[in-house]
């Protein structure tokens, strides 16, 4: 309930000097505190904002000196929004300007001032101020307030300013020092120096003056600067105002004309909107002194950081994420404390020696968070007002996205609107991607709007795309809905709102869990009857029996164990005696989402009151997957508006409830006074026992900030700041709001312990409102059927039992008969499978069913599922085709082993069938892969076959069986090396690879040609006289008469090595004149002319144009070549021919044997020139030419001889 009185709470709190903090000197004349207790102070030597916590320690440093984006000139003044974000005002630059940061002190944005220089008036912003819709209100210390919007719009002139001679009036500022708001937006400017506050409305009127009654501890004026007075208001309205040069503080009560006189005066002042910590400093000082409301205990503060540990050196380096909403605890006496967004935590604590730890979160699939150091150093304090730093805590965290959606309704009131809120989160610490939250509203319930777009699916419900979300990126979804307003019998029917986010992520199955993971659907079947369909929805059987449970009206009606296989399900079917029916199953061991799944419906038309049916909240919800939520709540016409839920309430009047269960707890709260309320705290003090390492938060109606406190109970406080919440006259849906969480009992609790639970709710600063108390205790009844209530097994299994199967085993397309019980009489109401093959049902009844084992099935189970659940039968042997895959060696001789590789084979050797072309092979050994086979006598060049009891199949290749060679003839009988011989008979290799055929000598033949007949054979370069053999892979033949090889000519030396053309050359060696022919001598390619031959020798002439090289024999038996090498000389041309006799008495002979040309012609003449003869060479082939000088006269002559290379004179004497 909204009170606008001005109860106790509201009122002035007397304050006592806690402690100093020492602090880098605060330089700069106005200080800003948040509600998380952190302060904003100004420091001009660098410049930049400086932002610590309580305990002193720096949690950031936002600018840098300079006149860019995010730097600062010279800092003037600072503001603090609700969200966090930081504005920094320099009032002296050109123009001023104001920029913005986030809460890491990351620029976000600015806006430009009026230059002092263009303004007539002058202009020096000395003091700034945010309001909750992001408006800035810039103090001018000459002419007012001016509120700008957060474009840097101008919206209005808030007071006005007046000369240093005038007496300022209401609403007129001479000398103003700062400017602050309230929450509801009201403005508080000091003047005169600090001696006046006034309070404006949010449209700029002025509503009351504030004058201290204390008068001035000092002589004189005050100083005339911005720096010399402080102004605070917190959030009941009350005003702190304080003049630099007096040695105290006034605070003004905001709704009565009280004051009190704090001891101790400041300059720079702020206090917490809760009005319960005043802090105080002089500009130029390094230290900070706190006051605190005497109704607060003393206490002492410790400080500390826990981050994400990259590389495990126990140091946050600044790639290493901080670690948000992590607890921790100070021992011995359980003081707790939670980390901020940016992984910084304070306890408070009392005197006395302290170690701080963690309570990690529980581990959880894809989320576990496991410390990896830090200092376990205890921590003393002797006194209080003491503030410390602690432990940074170096944590390791697994790398995976974890989704996890909470749904939460405020009412389901039936004909009016209702608020549904849907909180989806990434609280892993690695991104989602396209992320998808879907809805399900019940029947009942008529969706009316929401605030995100969405879209719709095929079954109805609502689907949003939220897009990808980072680490710790969170969202909520509003819907508005109303309850159908036509039918009151569904008043104290309790709907349930389910909602689920995909993609599910998928993580390695913890250790020790079969992967079998169960489910549990539900739903009313006419009246009175209801059908659950319990299935296995998991990727493997469950190992064990499971334990099933049914519940009628939260009392044990059966238990049975049951096992299912992989996607199998079973379908209960009965008609209820009470209005509430649940089914639940145990997990398997170590599932990675709770120990059972369950389903529960209610039976309007069992119901016999109107008022809400206990049992449908007094067991767990439904909903054991983090990727999936469900809220059920009773239709109501009237309600609580300030009240407080568990789930599960508990079992009988006792409220037990199991020892594992989460309890689940929703606050709602409703504003019913008569205006908004502008902040609402929810304070839920836990009990002990509770473990807070399970603490989840679920849906929030609005957007909220949660600390941890406490001393050994946990103190969960959420505070909506800015909520605005309307009054319920004005506006009944919004007026609405709640709180959802859940948390686990600690391990190990006496039996029956209890647990109570109950919550304060703050509206604005009035007195709180206390919630009902839950009661839960914690207790595992044991599990007795209760006679009254009693099923049997028998008479609730709706689904297919298969007893029998004949034949139990057949190849593609045998018919089989399955026998049992609850098949559908309908070939269509079956679906029968052989190991996941549908087969077609020939016919049915409900008893029988006919099938063929369909093409493509293999051995395993055959599964029968009809509407109401399936069935699996023995394995039936399914006798597959066989398939050949290879064949090793591909070839063979009769009584050779191969083995035969493939699939489908039979393991017992008779029932395989193998055969060589035709021909029935033994089969020595079998599995289902292999054969090994004996290559039967009598099987020719053809495929494989393989029959088995499911088909045959033959190789894809021919296979080769080998026969040993014979060899018949072999043509010519004598051969020089080099030729080809041709030999015939029968079983040689087709390709001529396959045939090795073996001269004389040892030495292989190449084999040109081949087929089963025929061989062609070139004989080798070394083959010698002898028997040839042929070897194939069937065996190998020889002839039977040698092969006479004639040989090549062998040189074995020659002389003389070396001389001109024309020289003759003896050349020794053997194997000359093969055949009784001569062998043709070659000087390179020339061939020489022969004199002589025997078969050891041959003389030669060196032919012209013979080039120096090895020399060549060419006989019949081949060519041979010499080892040396012959030299062929030049003589030189005088030399090269020759004339002789000379001196001659009748002709001469001009020679040029040993020329390596051939003289053209040769001209005589007297010794006066006189031309007597001319002779032309008759033959290119000549080495001579003689000219008659019988007819000239004795005495000497000249023989001009031409040669191609030139011409030669010689002298000839005729006697």
């Amino acid at each position: 309930m909204l009170i606008i009185a001005t109860p106790a709470f509201a009122q002035l709190r007397d304050f006592r000097f806690e402690r100093t903090l020492g602090t880098p000197g605060i330089y700069g004349p106005h200080m800003r505190q948040d509600e998380a207790g952190n302060l904003y102070y100004i420091d001009q030597n660098q410049p930049r904002i400086i932002k610590i916590n309580a305990a002193g320690q720096q949690l950031a440093s936002i600018g840098a000196p300079g006149l860019a984006d995010g730097q600062f000139g010279v800092l003037t003044s600072l503001a603090v929004d609700l969200q966090g974000n930081i504005f920094g005002l320099e009032g002296q630059s050109f123009p001023p300007r104001i920029q913005k940061f986030d809460s890491q002190g990351r620029f976000i944005s600015k806006i430009l001032l009026p230059d002092p220089l263009t303004n007539r008036n002058g202009y020096w912003p000395t003091d700034l101020a945010v309001d909750t819709g992001g408006n800035l209100f810039v103090l001018d210390y000459w002419s007012g307030v001016r509120k700008y919007n957060a474009q840097g719009q101008l919206l209005q002139m808030i007071g006005a300013g007046v000369g240093g001679g005038s007496v300022p009036g209401p609403g007129q500022f001479y000398a103003p020092r700062g400017v602050v708001l309230d929450y509801r937006g009201n403005i508080y400017v000091s003047d005169g120096a600090g001696h006046r506050v006034q309070k404006f409305s949010p449209g700029g009127q002025v509503l009351r003056e504030f004058r201290s009654i204390f008068p001035p501890s000092f002589q004189g004026s005050p100083y005339l600067s911005p720096g010399d007075a402080g102004l605070a208001v917190d959030g009941a309205g009350n005003v702190y105002a304080s003049i630099g040069r007096n040695n105290y503080i006034t605070m003004f009560e905001g709704n009565s004309t009280r004051q009190v006189k704090l001891e101790g005066g400041a300059g720079i002042i702020t206090v917490n909107q809760r009005g319960t910590r005043l802090t105080c400093a002089y500009q130029g000082q390094n230290k900070l002194e706190f006051y605190g409301a005497t109704t607060q205990p003393l206490e002492n503060l410790i400080s500390g950081k826990v981050f994400q540990d990259l590389n495990n050196d126990c140091v946050q380096q600044a790639n290493e994420p901080a670690l948000p909403n992590m607890v921790v605890v100070a021992e011995p006496g359980s003081f707790y404390g939670l980390t901020d967004e940016n992984g910084n935590y304070t306890v408070a604590v009392d005197t006395g020696a302290y170690t701080v730890q963690q309570l990690l979160p529980a581990p959880q699939p894809g989320r576990v968070v496991q410390q990896r150091c830090a200092s376990t150093a205890a921590i003393f304090f002797r006194s209080y007002g003491n503030a410390v730093g602690g432990p940074n805590f170096g944590n390791q965290v697994t790398t995976a996205p974890h989704l996890t959606v909470s749904v939460a309704s405020d009412r389901r009131r039936r004909c009016f609107r209702n608020n549904t809120a849907v909180s989806y989160a990434n609280t892993g610490f690695a991104a989602a991607p396209n992320a998808t939250v879907t809805v399900a509203l019940p029947p009942e319930v008529i969706f009316v709007r929401a605030d995100v777009p969405h879209t719709r699916d095929a079954a109805g419900h609502y689907v949003f795309q939220v897009g990808a979300l980072p680490p710790n990126q969170h969202g909520t979804i509003h819907i508005q809905d109303s309850v159908s307003c036509g039918n009151p019998a569904i008043r104290g029917l309790t709907v349930c709102t389910r909602a689920w986010i995909t993609p599910v992520t998928t993580y390695a199955p913890p250790s020790g869990w079969n992967q079998a993971s169960m489910a549990v659907t539900g739903q009313v079947v006419g009246s009175n009857q209801v059908r659950f369909a319990v299935s296995n929805r998991g990727s493997r059987a469950t190992s064990d029996s499971l334990t099933l449970r049914i519940y009628q009206d939260a009392q044990l009606a059966m238990i049975r164990n049951i096992s299912r296989a992989a996607g199998d399900s079973l379908v209960l079917r009965w008609s209820a005696t009470g209005p509430v029916v649940r089914v639940e199953v145990d997990q398997p061991t170590n599932h990675p989402y709770g120990q059972k799944a369950s389903a529960t419906v209610e039976l309007p038309a069992l119901r016999t009151t109107t008022l809400p049916s206990a049992a449908m909240l007094s067991m767990s919800p439904n909903d054991p997957y983090p990727e999936v939520a469900e809220d059920c709540q009773p239709i109501l016409d009237s309600y609580d508006p300030n009240d407080k839920q568990v789930v599960p309430q508990g079992v009988t009047a006792q409220h037990y409830t199991p020892t594992t269960e989460a309890l689940r707890y929703q606050i709602r709260f409703q504003n019913t006074g008569n205006d908004v309320a502008y902040r609402v705290a929810v304070v839920d003090t836990l009990a002990a026992n509770l473990d807070l390492r399970t603490l989840q938060v679920g849906a929030v109606s609005h957007p909220y900030l949660l600390t941890i406190t406490g001393h050994q109970r946990p103190v969960l406080t959420f505070t909506f700041d800015n909520i605005m919440l309307p009054d319920s006259t004005h506006n009944l849906a919004g007026s609405h709001g709640f709180v959802q969480f859940s948390i686990k009992p600690k391990a190990a609790l006496p039996a029956r312990t209890r647990i109570d639970n109950f919550a304060d709710i703050f509206f604005d600063y009035n007195e709180p409102v206390r919630t009902d108390t839950t009661t839960n205790r914690i207790y595992d009844l044991p599990l007795n059927v209760v006679p009254a209530i009693a099923l049997q097994y028998s008479e609730v299994l709706a689904s297919p039992t298969i007893t029998a199967i004949a034949p139990a085993q057949g190849r593609f397309g045998t018919l089989v008969t399955l026998t049992g019980r609850n098949f559908s009489p309908t070939t269509t109401g079956n679906r029968v499978a052989f190991n996941g093959v549908v087969a077609q049902v020939q016919s049915a009844t409900s008893t029988t069913l006919t099938v063929r084992v369909p093409t493509g099935a293999a051995t395993g189970a055959v599964t029968l599922t009809t509407a109401d659940g399936g069935a699996h039968s023995i394995p039936f042997t399914v006798f597959q085709p066989p398939t050949l895959t290879s064949v090793t060696p591909g070839e063979g001789q009769p009584g050779s082993t191969v083995i035969l590789s493939g699939t489908h084979f039979s393991a017992v050797t008779a029932q395989d069938t193998v055969a060589f072309n035709g021909i029935p092979a033994r089969v020595l050994a079998a599995t289902a892969n292999s054969l090994q086979v004996v290559v039967p006598m009598g099987a020719t060049l053809g495929t494989i076959s393989v029959r088995t009891l499911g088909g045959s199949v033959e190789s894809a290749q021919p296979f080769q069986v080998w026969y040993p060679p014979t060899i018949t003839s072999a043509l010519p009988g004598r051969a020089r090396t080099g030729a080809i011989v041709t030999l015939t008979g029968t079983n040689f290799a087709p390709v001529a690879s396959r045939n090795v055929v073996t001269f004389g000598g040892g030495q292989v033949g190449q084999v040109l040609q081949a087929s089963a007949t025929h061989v062609a054979v070139k004989v080798p370069a070394t083959a010698q006289t002898g028997p040839i053999q042929v070897q194939t892979p069937g065996g190998q033949a020889t002839t039977a008469t040698d092969l006479l090889i004639i040989p090549a000519p062998l040189i074995t030396s020659f002389s003389p090595t070396h001389g001109p053309v024309g020289t003759t050359v003896t050349i020794t060696g053997r194997n000359f004149r093969e055949e009784g022919l001569n062998d043709t001598i070659l000087f390179g390619r020339l061939a020489a002319h022969i004199l002589r031959a025997t078969a050891t020798s041959v003389d030669v002439v060196v032919p012209r144009g013979a080039s120096t090289g090895a020399l060549f024999a060419a006989g019949a038996g081949g060519t041979g070549k010499s080892a040396e090498t012959f030299s062929v000389s030049t003589l030189p041309l005088n030399e090269a021919v020759t004339v002789y006799p000379n001196p001659t008495q009748d002709k001469v002979t001009i020679s040029w044997r040993h020329a390596d040309f051939v003289v053209e012609r040769v001209h005589i003449y007297t010794p006066i020139g006189d031309l007597i003869a001319t002779e032309l060479v008759p033959a290119a082939t000549s080495d001579e030419l003689t000219v008659a000088l019988t007819h000239c006269r004795a005495g000497l002559y000249l023989a001009v001889i031409e040669t191609p290379v030139g011409r030669i004179v010689k002298r000839i004497t005729l006697l």
